[in-house]
């Protein structure tokens, strides 16, 4: 599922699209969020429109968070468009409550994960990877915190798997880097001589998948695959 315009449109069905794609889990029965993302509370809003501080749903949003912020520790809000002026205004009405703030791309290639940064070079028949790093606006605070201060794109990965005869149809891995323990991915892998075609899984800390391809150059933002 992509999170294009043509989903959103229909505030019901789309927000149960973003729900099952961003794997939230769904509301607990008789409560007021629409679904649960790391243990915090979240709603899916004006997915059809551009929000603004008196729209009805923030009116709506403003009333249920003053009934229940002794109770949750905070609130995830996934919206498509709002007016700047919105989150400053969220955070005056309730002082001192945690507010966290998802946008939905809308592009086909981005969909809702946004596009990863990939920076990687071929030397001397030797793939050099210098720097992998994902989107951070599905993150809570704590983890985009953690994210945006790594030193290392290492640390942000749990494995690489290469096909080293890539046909452009079948991924089939035939090397790994899989680290043991606190170790990290090496980063610079020497490519056998018949090495032409290359495609590589990259799964990052999340569990997510991203998939690159290098033809006979060195890998660049052009030669981003896609993201399962």
């Amino acid at each position: 599922m992509q999170a294009t315009h043509s989903a959103l449109l229909n505030p019901v069905v789309g927000r149960e699209d973003v729900i099952a794609f961003l794997g939230l889990d769904p509301k607990a029965k008789g409560r007021w969020w629409h679904a649960v993302s790391d243990g915090w509370p979240c709603v899916v809003l004006g997915l059809n429109k551009v929000l603004h501080k008196e729209d009805a749903d923030i009116l709506w949003l403003l009333e249920r968070i003053q009934e229940d912020k002794e109770k949750i520790p905070g609130i995830v809000v996934v919206y498509h468009h709002a007016e700047a002026s919105l989150f400053p205004y969220l955070q005056e009405q309730v002082p001192g409550f945690e507010w966290s703030f998802i946008e939905l791309h809308q592009g086909r290639e981005e969909g809702v994960l946004g596009t990863p940064t990939f920076e990687a070079r071929v030397v001397n028949n030797t793939l050099h990877i210098d720097n992998f790093r994902f989107s951070t606006h599905l993150l809570l605070p704590e983890a985009k915190r953690v994210v945006e201060e790594c030193q290392d794109w290492r640390s942000l990965v749990q494995m690489i798997l290469f096909d080293l005869r890539w046909d452009g149809k079948v991924f089939k891995p035939t090397a790994y880097d899989i680290p043991e323990g606190d170790s990290l991915v090496l980063g610079k892998y020497p490519l056998p001589g018949h090495t032409t075609n290359l495609r590589l899984k990259l799964v990052d800390i999340r569990g997510r998948e991203w998939y690159f391809t290098v033809k006979n150059a060195p890998l660049t933002r052009s030669n981003l695959g896609d993201s399962r």
